[in-house]
């Protein structure tokens, strides 16, 4: 099942462009409040076409992924691919120990 990445932050808000698969939606809601509020910014950057502010490419995930990196109390990664017209897939997020 794939998620609107907004409703972690407006579950009445729908939104096309943003996705989350199951287990990157429960990932995100599993940061602190600091941090998933940076990663729903970070998100909406993409979604208006700009890059966020700390990113990286990963081509050995595969054409187009990018990983944003989160520097709240701990540290945070979002992976995205934005190649797609319709949406921005969030394919895995994550605290780094």
């Amino acid at each position: 099942m794939t998620w609107l990445y907004k409703n972690l932050y407006s579950p009445e808000e729908s939104a096309e462009s943003g996705q989350l698969g199951e287990s990157a939606r429960r990932d995100v809601r599993g940061f602190a409040k600091d941090a998933r509020g940076r990663a729903g910014y970070e998100l909406h950057r993409v979604q208006q076409g700009l890059d966020p502010t700390d990113w990286k490419p990963m081509p050995s995930v595969g054409p187009g992924v990018r990983e944003i990196r989160i520097h709240t109390d701990g540290e945070h990664r979002v992976v995205y691919v934005a190649r797609f017209d319709e949406a921005i897939y969030v394919l895995h997020a994550f605290e780094k120990k």
